[in-house]
């Protein structure tokens, strides 16, 4: 063996053991063990950082967007109008605590009249109302209705009282000078709902268009109480819209999730 080869062979033993030893360090030290907060799928999670030994569930740790169902400008007068719109959930075990939305009213040619910032919740995989009133802009200038949920903080299902609220005994009662939804809301829960928001939505014959929207809240509600309700609409919508006997309505009977 030369020379030369003596020295690439030793030499190369040498920068071995130098690896060997920086490895070594580089285990001890720097090679953290997996965790639930690594943004790593390293252990047996379902997804990075939840299932599995990950306590947090993959669907409140990477919940679906929400999604707008539709948007509408109703009138209520010739100077002014409400909206109404719905939001779903595609999430089936979570529901979001607080949504956070943007409304703007366009014209024909994309300027916005009128904007609004508002927040509501939703219950898991449902479909939620949201109705905001007293825009300051004819329901005759609005060309489009533009909804966009901003954010949304979600929540596990057992907060949302989705499946203890019914409405029941619903009738439309239109007067000379009045216009109404009335009806019973029930509590089947075991808790008390301290603010139970109630929004009644007037539909034409087959429920093709939403006529007129309007809401009203109910405080404190015991468990297994029956609460009588009354939706009151604005009375010019009895001059503005043609109502007939085959109008078909709907109540939506929500409550805010317990706090955590």
């Amino acid at each position: 063996m030369t020379r030369t080869t003596k020295q690439i062979v030793i030499g190369s033993i040498y920068i071995a053991m130098f690896l060997s030893l920086v490895f070594g360090v580089y285990l001890k030290w720097f090679n953290v063990a997996p965790t639930c907060f690594d943004n790593k799928k390293n252990q047996n999670e379902t997804q990075a950082d939840c299932g599995g030994v990950c306590t947090i569930s993959c669907a409140l740790k990477y919940p679906k967007s929400l999604q707008v169902i539709f948007a509408k400008s109703l009138p209520v007068s010739s100077s002014r109008s409400d909206v109404l719109a719905q939001i779903k959930n595609p999430n089936l075990t979570v529901g979001s605590s607080e949504v956070t939305y943007y409304i703007a009213l366009e014209n024909a040619a994309g300027e916005t009249l009128e904007e609004r910032y508002g927040s509501t919740f939703i219950y898991p995989g449902k479909l939620k109302y949201i109705y905001e009133p007293g825009f300051n802009v004819s329901a005759t200038d609005v060309e489009k209705v533009v909804l966009t949920v901003a954010d949304a903080k979600f929540a596990v299902e057992d907060r949302f009282y989705s499946k203890n609220l019914t409405p029941s005994g619903l009738n439309l009662e239109k007067q000379k000078d009045s216009l109404r939804i009335t009806g019973t809301a029930r509590n089947n829960g075991d808790l008390v709902v301290e603010d139970l928001y109630v929004t009644g939505i007037i539909y034409d014959q087959g429920k093709r268009n939403v006529l007129a929207a309007s809401a009203t809240l109910i405080k404190t509600v015991v468990s297994r109480e029956d609460r009588f309700f009354e939706i009151n609409f604005p009375s010019s919508l009895l001059q503005i819209l043609s109502f007939t006997e085959k109008e078909q309505i709907e109540v939506e009977l929500s409550a805010p999730p317990l706090e955590e």
